[in-house]
C-alpha cells in the first residue's frame, strides 16, 4: 500500500490525498502503509492531505496531523458531507487538528479562494482544467 500511496503522491495530478488511510471507524481497519514516507513525499512534492471531519471516519488522526505539521504538508478540512447537515460535522475535524496542534497556516482551506488555489499544487505545464480533471 505504501507504494500505491507514493504513486498517487508524485503523480503531477494530485493536489490532495482524500481519505488517507481509508479507516471506516467500526467497520474497516486504516490502510497499513509507512505514513511517513508518504507524507515526507506530500511534503516534496506539495500534495496536501485531507483531514475527514465525518464521523465514520475522522482520519487523518491527530498523530498523523502532527506529523504533517513537523513536515510542512498542508491540510484540507472537510466534512465529506453529502447534504447540508452533514456540515456541522466541521466541529470533528477542527477538534482533531486542533490536537495535531494545526494552527490556521497549516489548514488551506481556512484561506480566501484565489489564495487556496494558490497554495494547491500547481498543475503540469499545458494542463488544462478538464485534462487534470480527466486524470483523477
Amino acid at each position: 500500500m505504501t507504494e500505491r500511496m507514493l504513486a498517487a503522491v508524485e503523480n503531477p495530478y494530485t493536489q490532495i490525498i482524500g481519505h488517507p488511510t481509508g479507516r471506516l471507524l467500526l467497520r474497516r481497519e486504516a490502510f497499513d502503509y509507512d505514513m511517513a514516507k508518504v507524507l515526507d513525499a506530500a511534503a516534496k512534492h506539495g500534495v496536501a492531505m485531507e483531514c475527514n471531519s465525518y464521523p465514520d471516519r475522522l482520519d487523518l488522526t491527530d498523530v498523523y496531523l502532527r506529523m504533517c505539521k513537523e513536515r510542512g504538508v498542508k491540510v484540507v478540512i472537510d466534512t465529506d458531507s453529502h447534504n447540508t447537515p452533514h456540515l456541522q460535522f466541521i466541529r470533528h475535524g477542527v477538534t482533531i487538528a486542533r490536537r495535531g496542534w494545526l494552527e490556521k497556516a497549516n489548514v488551506i482551506n481556512t484561506l480566501p479562494v484565489d489564495q487556496f488555489l494558490a497554495a494547491l499544487r500547481p498543475k503540469p505545464a499545458g494542463a488544462t482544467t478538464k485534462q487534470a480533471a480527466a486524470k483523477r
